[in-house]
């Protein structure tokens, strides 16, 4: 247990020193960040997120975007809870729902153009789509736990990159 929450420290000292991935924007003008998702065992995977700064960016989302990079997400943040859908979404994706400390409660494969509504039934803080069989290809799934580059005690209710 003790390995688990040294490399967590070192993961989130790694990304909280990575203020220029902060302070990057992807191809949509949106700010980034660099993720490390930690599994049970240790093991960390990294991943660049698109942050939803606004009300209008969480409501586009991935929204009539023909790709999205492997290694690449959207994060939202819910402080008050939420929910997503795929309506006008090319792409097939899963959504991790991802409480205030980080740990992942609930993942959900969504399905492209629908009007579904996908929520988690356990409280959450953060959102975070990927391509859809992401999390399974990369031996992740409930209970393993996201490091973000900023500080959560106490979660931000929007990313610090935002301004």
């Amino acid at each position: 247990m003790w390995r688990l929450s040294v490399v967590a420290f070192l993961a989130a000292t790694l990304f909280a020193c990575g203020s220029s991935d902060e302070a990057s924007q992807s191809a949509a003008g949106l700010p980034q960040a660099r993720l490390a998702l930690v599994d049970s065992s240790g093991r960390t995977q990294t991943l660049t997120v698109e942050l939803t700064c606004s009300q209008t960016d969480r409501e586009r989302g991935l929204m009539f975007r023909e790709s999205l990079p492997e290694e690449q997400g959207m994060l939202f943040f819910f402080p008050r809870g939420g929910s997503f859908w795929m309506k006008n979404t090319l792409l097939p994706l899963t959504a991790a729902f991802i409480d205030a400390s980080g740990v992942i409660v609930h993942l959900e494969d969504m399905e492209p153009q629908t009007t579904v509504v996908h929520a988690s039934s356990k409280p959450f803080y953060y959102g975070l789509e990927v391509n859809q069989g992401w999390f399974q290809r990369h031996g992740l799934g409930l209970g393993d736990r996201v490091t973000f580059p900023w500080a959560i005690d106490p979660p931000p209710a929007i990313p610090p990159a935002c301004g």
